[in-house]
């Protein structure tokens, strides 16, 4: 972990799976889309995996351009993902396939994905064989079965405490900077702020501290927060 947090801990085994399929869509030269919710903690576990992938794709390619091809980013409105949103990507993955030879991407699902609800657009991929993975605060059953991994605090771990004596269980974003931070070892030091800049409300002390040794104290952090919520 990024962190000492138990919860994050508890799901190494998970947090190697997603890793391992991303790393492997580098190396197989598999775009990488990363579908998130258009909230704070989607945008910037989203932002997290993108600042990971990127430097590996430029250097796997010589093209200046590769990394427009090689990973995108889709925020999408709400927490659900569903047919309408599968029938989008899956009819630009088959464009760009016909178009440019591609490979058919690995779809990463950020805050977003992790109940029944978004079954139906898994399934959908599920036709065309496009991989895909969950990072969510949530993942049921029905949805860890659906995907090739997935990733959520196990309600039974220990969750980090915060100020105000109260516990909470990692957001979308610790877990997704965790991911990122074992996808690219040398980004490891640019993603620790990123966390505390999810939570609301309170900001777990070994987080906070995280941040604060990365130049982004507590003011700084609450303002990154509020500015992507706004936008």
């Amino acid at each position: 972990p990024l962190v000492p947090d138990d919860a994050v801990a508890a799901e190494s085994e998970s947090i190697r799976d997603v890793v391992g399929q991303i790393r492997r869509a580098v190396l197989e030269d598999r775009p990488i889309i990363i579908r998130h919710s258009a909230t704070a903690d989607g945008y910037v576990g989203g932002a997290a995996l993108e600042r990971a992938a990127l430097p590996l794709i430029r250097e796997r390619h010589e093209r200046s351009d590769a990394e427009y091809h090689y990973v995108d980013r889709r925020p999408l409105e709400g927490d659900v993902y569903g047919l309408d949103d599968a029938t989008t990507d899956v009819s630009r993955m088959l464009s760009d396939q016909q178009r440019h030879d591609e490979n058919l991407p690995l779809l990463v699902f950020v805050a977003v994905g992790g109940t029944a609800e978004s079954l139906d657009g898994f399934e959908m991929l599920d036709i065309y064989d496009a991989p895909r993975v969950v990072i969510d605060t949530v993942v049921e059953a029905s949805i860890d079965a659906a995907v090739d991994a997935a990733i959520a605090p196990r309600t039974e771990a220990t969750a980090v405490d915060i100020a105000d004596g109260t516990t909470r269980g990692p957001t979308a974003s610790a877990l997704a900077a965790t991911v990122g931070a074992h996808v690219n070892e040398d980004v490891r030091q640019d993603l620790k702020h990123l966390p505390a800049v999810s939570y609301r409300g309170g900001i777990p002390p070994a987080y906070a501290e995280a941040a604060e040794e990365t130049g982004h104290d507590e003011q700084t952090v609450r303002e990154m927060r509020e500015a992507v919520a706004l936008e």
